[in-house]
């Protein structure tokens, strides 16, 4: 199912097909529909005040201080604030998971039909609506014109080739993009690309020592998580709907968009990030058809 997927994803970025289906997005719902997708970030943070006030309220302080003085430091300073806070409370967990490295594991595909259309196809949909999607939506929101064929192409031949050691649906990772893309890595443009290596070299970190991560993770507060994932998105979802909305002709059509996103909608088991795209699509051609 994964290396059909995978297929399917070089079939779209070789062929241009995702090119010129993107080329049809205006910058303004390709906005819209991002900050949807990261907005239940920002609303979990919030959330999360409920459960545990005192911790999250200093992760907030320290990031609005943060912002204001050391912007490029902010979110690593609230992550150390929040973690302090946690063990000065006792809300960390007692004990500290073991170090082991995590081997890769080939497994033999057998071919199957079924599970080609019933697990691999809608993993397809889902990867190119929830992910491909809004990550270039990202990179269009953040004055990139990157071609998407190669980003799709690369993404695919690296699932054929790691999908039987357990390297599943590669993507364009849309949260992590948008992380990588604010004014505050860098104020040059041209040199953002340095945090996308770094996390590049963190993910492969992450996937080495997979089993630990996951294990250190649950030490922490859920509340924790939930405020610096939240904190981390604020600057790119400010920046999304100020794009979204800036213009008068698309505005409906981007809250449209925004709003379907944001709502979580699942149809079909397809995401609220596609049928956000296409009711704000859908909306914006009716606004522009002059019998």
């Amino acid at each position: 199912a994964f290396l059909f997927s995978s297929f399917l994803l070089t079939l779209c970025g070789i062929t241009g097909w995702f090119e010129k289906i993107m080329k049809l997005v205006p910058v303004q719902i390709a906005n819209a529909m991002l900050a949807g997708v990261l907005l239940q970030f920002a609303l979990n943070a919030f959330t999360a005040l409920q459960t545990d006030m005192g911790l999250v309220g200093v992760m907030i302080l320290t990031y609005l201080i943060g912002k204001r003085f050391l912007p490029r430091y902010g979110i690593p300073m609230t992550f150390l604030m929040g973690t302090l806070y946690a063990f000065a409370a006792g809300h960390l967990g007692d004990q500290l998971p073991a170090f082991n490295m995590t081997m890769p594991v080939w497994t033999t595909p057998t071919f199957s039909l079924s599970v080609l259309l019933g697990v691999g196809l809608p993993l397809f949909i889902v990867t190119m609506a929830s992910q491909n999607i809004p990550g270039l939506a990202v990179l269009r929101a953040h004055g990139y014109q990157t071609p998407a064929s190669p980003l799709i192409t690369w993404s695919g031949i690296t699932g054929l080739l790691l999908a039987p050691f357990g390297g599943f649906a590669f993507n364009l990772a849309a949260i992590t993009a948008a992380i990588c893309m604010g004014k505050e890595i860098d104020p040059d443009p041209q040199k953002r690309y340095l945090a996308a290596i770094w996390a590049g070299i963190f993910y492969i970190l992450v996937g080495l020592f997979g089993g630990t991560v996951t294990a250190l993770f649950s030490v922490f507060p859920a509340e924790l998580i939930m405020a610096i994932a939240g904190l981390a998105l604020m600057g790119t979802i400010s920046n999304a709907l100020t794009g979204a909305l800036s213009t008068e002709d698309t505005r409906e059509a981007a809250f449209f968009t925004f709003v379907v996103t944001a709502s979580g909608l699942t149809l079909f088991t397809v995401g609220a990030p596609f049928w956000g795209l296409l009711v704000g699509l859908a909306i914006h051609g009716f606004n522009r058809y002059r019998p």
